[in-house]
Order: C-alpha cells, then sequence, then structure tokens
C-alpha cells in the first residue's frame, strides 16, 4: 500500500513537472517571437522610412499599420521632433544614439503605456535617423543602432505590456479598419503626452 501511494504521488509530480515544463517552453516560444518580430519590425521600417530600404509589396500588416500611424503623428508633430533633436547631446561617435533610451524613459515617464506612445517612440527614432547627415554606410549604421536601442528598450520595459495587449497582432487590431480615425485621434492625443514628458526631460 505504502508503495502505491507513492506511485501515485510519484505519478502526480511527474504530471506537474511536464506541465510546467511545457509552460515555460512555451513562454520561451513567445518571448522569441516577439523579440524577433519587434527587432525585424522596427529596423525594417526605420529602413524603408530613410531610403535605405525598398518597399516590399508583401509587407505584413504590422509593417503597413506602423507605416501610416507614424506619417499622422509626423504630419502633425514634426516640428516638435526636430526641435527635441536639436537638444540632444551629440555622443562621441559624432551622433545622439546613445540619447535613444533616455528619450524612451523619457516618453514613458508617467508609467502610461499605450500602442500611441510606442507609435511616438518610433517616430522619434525615424526623425533621427532622417536629420544625420552621414554617407550610405554611416546611415546603416545609424539605424541598425537605434532601431537596436528602440528595440532593446520595448522588449524589455515595455516587454510585459505588449505580450499582455497580444503584441503586434493587438497592435495592428487596435488601428484596424474602419476604426482608424479614431484610433488615430488617441494616437495624437497619448502620443503627444509621450512627446510632452520627453520634452520636459531634455529642455
Amino acid at each position: 500500500p505504502r508503495s502505491g501511494r507513492n506511485g501515485v504521488t510519484m505519478g502526480i509530480i511527474d504530471n506537474e513537472c511536464r506541465a510546467s515544463g511545457g509552460q515555460a517552453s512555451r513562454s520561451q516560444n513567445r518571448d522569441e517571437a516577439l523579440n524577433k518580430e519587434t527587432r525585424q519590425l522596427v529596423k525594417r521600417f526605420l529602413g524603408e522610412s530613410t531610403g535605405l530600404l525598398e518597399s516590399s509589396s508583401e509587407e505584413n500588416e504590422a509593417l503597413s499599420t506602423m507605416k501610416r500611424t507614424v506619417r499622422r503623428v509626423l504630419q502633425k508633430y514634426r516640428n516638435v521632433y526636430d526641435g527635441m533633436i536639436e537638444k540632444l547631446p551629440v555622443d562621441g561617435r559624432g551622433d545622439k544614439v546613445t540619447s535613444v533610451s533616455a528619450v524612451a524613459c523619457a516618453v514613458f515617464a508617467d508609467g502610461a503605456a499605450n500602442w500611441g506612445r510606442i507609435v511616438s517612440l518610433v517616430a522619434f527614432g525615424v526623425v533621427l535617423c532622417q536629420n544625420v547627415n552621414k554617407n550610405e554606410r554611416g546611415r546603416l549604421t545609424l539605424v541598425e543602432s537605434v532601431g537596436e536601442e528602440i528595440s532593446t528598450y520595448l522588449l524589455t520595459d515595455q516587454k510585459d505590456w505588449l505580450l499582455k495587449n497580444n503584441s503586434w497582432v493587438g497592435f495592428v487590431e487596435f488601428f484596424a479598419e474602419p476604426r482608424h480615425e479614431l484610433r488615430d485621434a488617441f494616437v495624437f492625443i497619448a502620443g503627444f503626452a509621450g512627446i510632452i514628458w520627453a520634452l520636459i526631460y531634455f529642455v
């Protein structure tokens, strides 16, 4: 009888370990997918926005949505971004890449995360890359560095929020047609709030 009870107990423990291992594996796969998609999306978008990469006729929905939302933000706030970038310090390499993480933290300084602020951060990255006078090789390096800084911030400080909001699938759904006009208005309000926090930090 004792060995029988032990056998049942060991069986329960074994099942729990398998379940725990399965959850850990799914969590790891989810994290890896988010990591890959975020870096590809941000860097691809920056590359196309600076003319270093050609647009693809078969781009994914997240990239299409990012293009549309960032374009609308810059139509409204381009001068604000230009003014903020002028105030950023130049680092030892002669550019302002090291300020990207500080700007990211400033955009989310009040602890509120939303898609509008993420769009506003990516828009900042676009303007930063476009405002630097470098040769093609230098601009490629800059786009890679800025994309890495933005991606790393999103995958660390905002990782939990991204996962909770269905990552980039949630991003596409949030701005899906035909609700995009209302959502775009939200981006202007939420994104501008993030820009204001960044300006307060750097002025």
